[in-house]
């Protein structure tokens, strides 16, 4: 019933993936060419044919001195037809049985907030939050600092600078690669500036900018303007770490991530709540 996937099944994890969350199937190559060698995909497989699957991402929780290896669980979809049968469930329970003993659990970010609570029924404890608040255009004045495109191992070093003190979740080369990919297949890019970084992607009249590390607010509203002269959007949609310094007393915070961690998990892991765990960056 589950088994892993292999290169010849790339026609039934799209089929699947596009199903659950219509993205074209050009996206989901992307995804499958950044991540075939690295990832864990599993299918769900019975006489009626493929009906779910999921992928596991090789990931780091850094906190400080400390590492600890994780697995990231990622497009997990059930055919439409198939719902309701508890195929995913079975899918969950078997991945953790068997992928846990040499990492210390299984973190995921919900795709709605209603999964929240089917993930949590399932052992996945809430785990990391973030930030999220609003910049208009008119409140970066001036032309802004000079942005320049970072590639996947710039991107490493600038998240590392950034965030290694307050915790965060260290993709490794197959995802900052497809981050960078991400956000430029959405007319964004992975941009550098003095002291910081930001991602974006377009989204209409507004940017999305799925992360952003600078020293002060100065130095961040620098960037942000020369993004909207580079980009004419009217605004920017930020998700910052909660404990982000950054735009101190404004936006919402809010749950973003779960973790199922495994026996072995160590404490100063279980202890990386809402306030300062960071599971930002990519699928969300």
């Amino acid at each position: 019933m589950l088994r892993l996937a292999g290169p010849g099944d790339f026609a039934s994890l799209c089929a699947i993936w596009r199903a659950g969350f219509g993205d074209g199937e050009e996206y989901v190559r992307l995804f499958w060419q950044n991540w075939r060698e690295s990832c864990r995909p599993y299918l769900w497989q019975d006489e009626a044919g493929p009906a779910a699957a999921l992928f596991l991402l090789p990931v780091e929780y850094r906190r400080g001195g400390e590492r600890v290896p994780l697995w990231y669980l990622y497009a997990a979809a059930t055919l439409p037809q198939r719902q309701g049968e508890g195929i995913m469930s079975r899918m969950l329970e078997e991945v953790y049985r068997r992928e846990t003993g040499g990492r210390a659990g299984i973190a995921l970010v919900p795709g709605e907030p209603s999964l929240f609570s089917f993930y949590g029924a399932r052992g996945y404890r809430e785990w990391g939050g973030l930030r999220r608040l609003t910049v208009a255009r008119g409140e970066c004045p001036g032309a802004g600092c000079p942005l320049t495109p970072l590639s996947p191992e710039a991107l490493a070093d600038r998240r590392e600078a950034a965030f290694l003190a307050g915790g965060y979740l260290a993709h490794g080369p197959a995802g900052l690669r497809h981050a960078v990919a991400d956000c430029r297949f959405w007319g964004g890019d992975a941009l550098g500036f003095a002291g910081g970084h930001l991602l974006y992607q377009r989204d209409g009249e507004e940017l999305a900018v799925k992360e952003l590390a600078a020293p002060d607010d100065g130095s961040a509203l620098a960037a942000l303007a020369a993004l909207f002269a580079r980009t004419g959007a009217a605004r920017a949609r930020l998700a910052l770490p909660v404990y982000s310094p950054l735009f101190a007393g404004r936006g919402e915070v809010g749950r973003f991530a779960q973790l199922r961690p495994a026996p072995s998990a160590p404490d100063w892991l279980l202890g990386a709540k809402t306030e300062s765990c960071y599971a930002g960056l990519l699928y969300d």
